[in-house]
């Protein structure tokens, strides 16, 4: 799998200032449950997008949200909006939950159609 995952562990080699670091992350970790991975498989392009939409337009808790929110925070923490993972996980549940991730998706949708025609 190429993301982090909340059906096990997820291997995770981090590089700074020329140092490489391995080592595990689980779901537990970061304050999610477990789930198996046929909880939040994918599909075709049109079914993932509805699955977001979904998700975005209408949070619940669940595994898709909390594998979302994980991956999310990967990013966070990358990009320095979060100290630690378990901190970004919070910050992407929160940005889910208050609809700002849904009004950003319908702002990609609007500017990569608007791109497409130009």
């Amino acid at each position: 799998m190429d993301e982090r995952s909340i059906s096990g562990p997820t291997t995770v080699c981090e590089l700074e200032a020329g140092d490489v670091r391995t080592y595990m992350v689980t779901p537990e970790d970061v304050g999610l449950a477990r789930a198996p991975l046929q909880a939040v498989l994918g599909g075709e392009a049109a079914r993932n997008a509805a699955m977001m939409r979904g998700l975005f337009s209408s949070p619940q808790p669940g595994a898709l949200r909390d594998m979302v929110a994980l991956n999310a925070a990967a990013g966070l923490l990358v990009c320095e909006g979060a100290d630690t993972l378990a901190e970004g996980v919070q910050a992407a549940l929160s940005i889910i939950d208050s609809g700002k991730a849904a009004e950003k998706l319908k702002e990609w949708v609007h500017f990569s159609q608007w791109q497409a025609i130009s």
